[in-house]
């Protein structure tokens, strides 16, 4: 899906005016952004999961939930932190999409074409920005699952 989404964005680069090339710069940063943010969350979560397995069945509780709490603090922050980055990621293409839009009157005839290839790269990131967020709350489900078991065998 990666490749597929640079490789349509890269496409798009080449045959677009500067203001289009400035959305294809947008969507490459945003499609770079939101891997980054995917691959930490992904990995925080997985870092609660197999901490809150490895404390199963401990008895000192006191230190599992110290070592649970700055797992769980370091998902929330970076959780936070690539929240704010993509939405700043968003603003911009939303700006850019914004100035691209011809006004009225102009030559529509490479605009149309434009915006259809335009439209496709955006189905293509959206398609991939989906699939990401589905898997970081995929992992977040499986982290809550496994504190939650965690607290569970304190309780037995």
């Amino acid at each position: 899906m990666k490749t597929i989404l640079i490789t349509a964005v890269a496409a798009l680069a080449l045959f677009v005016p500067v203001a289009l090339a400035d959305i294809s710069s947008d969507m490459q940063k945003l499609a770079s952004d939101a891997t980054t943010a995917h691959s930490t969350v992904i990995a925080d979560a997985q870092q609660v999961v197999s901490d809150a397995q490895s404390l199963m069945g401990t008895k000192d509780k006191a230190s599992a939930k110290t070592l649970l709490q700055a797992d769980l603090q370091r998902l929330q922050s970076d959780r936070q932190s690539s929240h704010a980055t993509l939405q700043a990621d968003r603003q911009q293409l939303q700006a850019d999409l914004q100035a691209a839009k011809p006004a009225p009157g102009q030559g529509k005839g490479q605009a149309k074409g434009q915006g259809q290839l335009l439209k496709q790269v955006q189905q293509a990131l959206q398609a991939s920005l989906r699939a990401e967020r589905q898997d970081t709350l995929t992992a977040d489900r499986a982290a809550r699952q496994a504190q939650q078991a965690l607290r569970q065998s304190f309780h037995k």
